[in-house]
């Protein structure tokens, strides 16, 4: 009898583990597709961001190429005010023109304004610095303000060259041999053949100053100046506040140009101090250098009067 027990309670032992092992089998076949083990729940080890990444909608390449790509608008401020009239330029050379064909002798035409005092030569030199052309064409003006036109016949030798471009420069000394006007464009010089120079009747200056004016009066430690430029490199100007009647120098400074892309001229500022003790005639000289030739592009100088400072607190006159 007691085996009978012992035999019943070790089939009932039996049974009811073998119901656990396959409630147990059941439970982890629910969660045999491998993303959480059967004794974890699924929502307690998954990561919040994972949750929520699983239900952001994504976009297919081809709606992604097709979705418009806002573009930012950018804001340009003109640094040219188009009410400002571009004056005259005081050398104006009607022939030859930019990139003109010149074969020795070659006709030069120039209209322009000479001061008492004042000389004019004429250079045409290559890249390497080689001047084929070197010359004084009108030196010394005894009178006053001249209009005068220039009409002459210039030669050159090139030597064993057949060809070089290069660059023709007018310029303008004053008594003490400073240079304070210059106009240049580039040229093509040949040893034979026939010129092929045209006209032109446009003369905008290349740099102009818009304050102050011409003749102003100036009382005050310093000029402070603004103007255009036309410039053919990203160089700064060179500035100059020059003594017209001792020839020397009251101080120099360099000026950028900054351009807005959509004209052609610039706009330069800078300041420059001076110290007179009596009433001083002066220039604003501004000269524009070259990367690919040596020396002076251009220059353009304006005449102004400087005054001793009496009282500290005297207002500047920008006016004649």
């Amino acid at each position: 009898m007691k085996f009978k027990i012992g035999l019943f309670v070790l089939l009932s032992v039996t049974l009811l583990f073998s119901s656990c092992v396959l409630l147990g089998n059941q439970e982890q076949i629910d969660y045999s597709d491998g993303t959480q083990e059967a004794d974890e729940p699924i929502l307690e080890t998954m990561d919040v961001q994972e949750i929520v990444a699983t239900n952001i909608p994504t976009l297919s390449q081809t709606e992604i190429a097709l979705t418009p790509v806002p573009s930012a608008t950018v804001a340009v401020t003109q640094v040219f005010n188009p009410e400002v009239a571009i004056p005259e330029s005081p050398i104006r050379i009607s022939s030859p023109v930019e990139d003109s064909v010149l074969v020795s002798p070659f006709l030069i035409l120039v209209d322009m304004e000479v001061y008492p005092k004042e000389k004019i030569y004429l250079q045409i030199c290559d890249q390497v610095g080689t001047c084929y052309v070197d010359e004084w064409i009108y030196s010394y003006v005894y009178d006053a303000i001249r209009s005068i036109d220039i009409l002459l016949d210039i030669e050159f030798d090139l030597g064993k060259k057949l060809f070089t471009p290069a660059r023709l420069s007018l310029f303008v000394e004053d008594e003490f041999e400073t240079k304070i006007r210059a106009t240049s464009f580039f040229v093509n010089l040949f040893a034979d053949g026939v010129s092929d120079q045209f006209g032109t009747n446009e003369f905008d200056e290349k740099i102009f100053f818009t304050l102050p004016v011409a003749n102003a009066s100036i009382k005050d430690y310093g000029v402070y100046f603004t103007g255009y430029a036309k410039t053919e490199t990203d160089k700064p100007l060179h500035i100059t506040l020059y003594n017209a009647e001792t020839g020397e120098i009251f101080s120099e400074a360099d000026s950028a140009v900054f351009y807005d892309g959509i004209n052609e001229y610039g706009l330069f500022a800078e300041y420059l101090p001076y110290d007179v003790k009596v009433k001083t005639k002066a220039l604003l000289i501004v000269e524009e250098s070259s990367d690919l030739f040596a020396g002076v592009v251009h220059i353009t100088s304006m005449p102004i009067t400087l005054y001793p400072i009496v009282d500290p607190t005297a207002t500047p006159t920008y006016a004649p």
